[in-house]
């Protein structure tokens, strides 16, 4: 089994105990395949395992934008299987071929009682914290109006978060393309307006490598 945030501290017996308990099923899946729809309810929550899976969302003029994706080892859709009766918001589409490992997350915290079950439960427990940290941070990053602001915004925050001192080097997680996706703004104007903050001296980039102050 992939190694999980989830799964962590679950030994093989263990595994097998919360199979039959949680329900686990895991599925192949191909790149393209919606795994996942716009308004479904009562969904399970998924592990991916192998390959990655991207939630997307369409507007009223039928744009598509990439919300967020999972990794191997990553959950999504958790905050839903938990609540039940939720509709959910986004497309789930695999983004390359891949399995994914579904499970009952409601029926886990149900059972959050239970020697087996516990450690998974405050795991997953802790997911959906660290899931609602993280949409709280991206609030911040994307609540300037200009994408100079989110940019910056989001560039300080990387840099904090690594430890390093004005004027230093850091490296982001994402490329252009998906930091554009996180901002909510078009990879074109991101990249114009990196050019024009690179030339007037506010940041230095190199790849996916930035440095505030040029």
């Amino acid at each position: 089994m992939v190694e999980s945030r989830l799964l962590a501290g679950v030994g093989e017996e263990g595994l097998a105990q919360l199979a039959g308990m949680v329900g686990f099923s895991l599925r192949g899946c191909v790149q393209g395949e919606r795994l996942l729809s716009r308004g479904d309810v009562g969904v399970w929550a998924g592990l991916v395992v192998e390959g990655r899976v991207r939630m997307e969302a369409a507007d009223g003029l039928g744009q598509t934008a990439v919300i967020g994706w999972a990794a191997p080892g990553e959950v999504f859709a958790e905050a839903y299987a938990v609540l039940g009766d939720e509709p959910l918001m986004v497309d789930v589409v695999a983004d390359t071929d891949g399995r994914v490992l579904w499970f009952d997350a409601a029926r886990l915290l149900e059972l959050s009682g239970d020697p087996v079950c516990a450690p998974v439960a405050r795991n997953l427990s802790e997911i959906l914290a660290r899931r609602n940290v993280g949409l709280s941070r991206r609030a911040l990053h994307t609540a300037p109006r200009t994408i100079r602001g989110k940019v910056m915004a989001y560039l300080t925050a990387a840099r904090e978060a690594r430890g390093v001192g004005e004027g230093e080097w850091f490296e982001v997680p994402v490329g252009r393309q998906q930091l554009a996706d996180y901002l909510g703004v078009d990879r074109s104007a991101l990249s114009r307006e990196l050019g024009r903050m690179a030339r007037e001296g506010l940041v230095a980039v190199a790849g996916r490598r930035f440095r505030i102050g040029g």
